[in-house]
């Protein structure tokens, strides 16, 4: 599992997420990340101008992007922060896939998945021998020890907040806070914490692969992800009651186009990119 293989190397990564009835919404960004590989023609671009740029690009198509800002950290490290917004709720979280849609008794769903996780939970089961169930038991321990060796997700930290329109009723995975909006939090080294004691599960391990799983990396093995991530799939919350929109999407979308040229200008990238609005 590498969740944190969108943007060079990802170390804190936070969407802050409000929606609307309609499904529209904004997104406050924030990442932290180490330099990503040199882009070829951008050798006179300032590394957290770059970065910025790689970040922009994993976005894809957008309605408008405003208040982006970057730098670089004393110790190399780059920051990215800015609000994006989208009519449709799963342009917003970069890697984290947000759906919302109603149900038959007219209350809304909100659903949510990072990097495909949760995934499918149906297995595939295989017939082996016991023999070739150990080998398979123990090339997956060798292969994990080399795989986690050469592993940084110790130092990754992601974050979803949702603020929704009407009042949460039910939820999976996603913790109802105080302030009433929705998180989805997961902790590198927590994760990698889990993923050893299931490795040191023998009885998991055989599970897993006699139902056909890739032990602590298939999105369908609920097991895994209950144990990583906090709770079993679907991650989701089901929200009632009045809703009404909670910004004005179209007058905040035609602020943020008016001002991309001159933001996009003060960051530094070149005039041919500035001229690229969403």
């Amino acid at each position: 599992m590498n969740p944190a293989a969108a943007v060079a190397m990802v170390m804190l990564m936070s969407f802050s997420i409000t929606l609307n009835p309609d499904g529209s919404g904004k997104a406050v960004v924030e990442i932290t990340c180490s330099p990503g590989p040199a882009v070829p023609g951008q050798a006179n671009v300032a590394p957290e101008v770059a970065n910025a740029q790689r970040i922009l690009g994993m976005f894809g198509k957008v309605d408008a992007w405003s208040d982006i800002s970057c730098s670089a950290l004393p110790d190399g490290r780059l920051t990215f922060k800015g609000t994006v917004y989208g009519k449709n709720a799963a342009t917003l979280g970069g890697p984290g896939r947000t759906t919302w849609t109603k149900d038959a008794k007219g209350d809304m769903i909100l659903g949510f998945s990072f990097d495909g996780y949760p995934g499918s939970s149906i297995p595939r089961p295989q017939v082996l021998t016991d023999a070739d169930l150990a080998a398979q038991v123990a090339a997956f321990k060798a292969a994990y020890l080399k795989r986690k060796n050469n592993a940084e997700m110790d130092t990754l930290k992601i974050k979803y907040s949702y603020k929704v329109p009407g009042t949460v009723a039910e939820s999976n995975g996603l913790a109802k806070q105080a302030d009433g909006t929705l998180l989805w939090a997961f902790d590198g080294a927590k994760g990698l914490k889990a993923q050893d004691l299931l490795v040191s599960d023998e009885r998991y391990l055989r599970d897993a692969i006699l139902s056909g799983f890739s032990p602590v990396s298939d999105r369908g093995d609920q097991v895994f992800v209950e144990k990583v991530f906090g709770a079993k799939g679907p991650w989701m919350a089901r929200v009632t009651g009045e809703m009404k929109p909670q910004f004005d999407f179209d007058a905040e979308v035609k602020a943020a186009k008016e001002a991309f040229p001159k933001m996009m200008e003060k960051l530094g990238l070149p005039a041919e990119a500035a001229a690229k609005q969403p």
